[in-house]
């Protein structure tokens, strides 16, 4: 059992602290989180989410460790439920977890909710939403300006900038208890932070059985850059095509989204 430890895989690290959720995340030498990432037991609009500072208190054990993975088992408490939490970290930074929240309990709700600094989360991509959940009609908003941006059920929600980053990930979602207010997943963004909010009940909310829900998040990059990848060129040395979420503003989070006539006025 160990209170304070690192799992640190190629250029990224992962830190606990007797907490359920990491406490920090760094990547390329420098510390993408404002704060520790915490389970509320709220859902709310974003703008009123209030958060403590302080990570949820657990008790935390390596259970499993080799040359490409670690489990980190988590116990503890949100408010008066009892929560665990596992997690898989593998080579490539992706940290899966699988979280139950145990009966009984009575839930006003359950959000998670990680707060990025400012300087870490000045770009945004989002890709592959989850159609059929409830907040998905919202995908087209963008997200930077002012306030909050509702995303409904992306699958995969990246926040970062030119050197680092930090993706959120669910392949469903199985084990949420959506309502019909909030969006599922949203971001807001202020001067101290920009905060990534996953809504997993709307309360109130009576279990009688385990609450199971999967999730995840990867830092990035997953390897170190090429020293002169700044001037790699495209259809020279590799090709894309930008999908979906790219707009005028170059996905920049503080950008004003123009209009495509006001983009080709230029």
């Amino acid at each position: 059992e160990l209170g304070e430890f690192e799992v640190s895989v190629w250029g990224r690290t992962y830190q606990w602290k007797d907490s359920l959720f990491p406490v920090q995340i760094s990547s390329a030498g420098e510390d993408l989180l404002a704060g520790p990432i915490e389970l509320l037991e709220v859902a709310s609009p974003s703008g009123q989410m209030k958060l403590t500072g302080r990570p949820n208190p657990a008790r935390v054990k390596v259970t499993a460790t080799s040359s490409t993975r670690a489990v980190v088992e988590c116990e503890g408490m949100i408010g008066a439920t009892q929560v665990r939490a596992r997690h898989l970290l593998e080579y490539d930074g992706m940290c899966l977890t699988q979280l139950e929240v145990l009966p009984p309990a009575q839930l006003g709700g359950l959000s998670l909710c990680i707060p990025f600094k400012p300087e870490q989360s000045t770009l945004y991509h989002r890709f592959c939403y989850g159609g059929t959940v409830r907040g998905s009609e919202n995908r087209g908003r963008g997200v930077g300006l002012k306030g909050m941006a509702d995303l409904g059920f992306p699958n995969t929600f990246w926040l970062g900038n030119e050197d680092r980053g930090l993706t959120w990930f669910a392949e469903n979602a199985a084990g949420w208890r959506l309502g019909k207010a909030l969006s599922p997943v949203s971001v807001f963004a202020n001067e101290q932070n920009t905060l990534l909010i996953a809504r997993f009940a709307e309360g109130p909310v009576a279990l009688d059985a385990p609450m199971k829900l999967t999730f995840g998040v990867i830092a990035t990059p997953v390897k170190k850059l090429r020293d002169n990848w700044r001037f790699l060129r495209v259809k020279r040395d590799w090709s894309y095509d930008w999908f979906m979420s790219f707009t005028p503003s170059n996905n920049y989070i503080t950008h004003v989204k123009p209009t495509w006539k006001e983009y080709l006025d230029k």
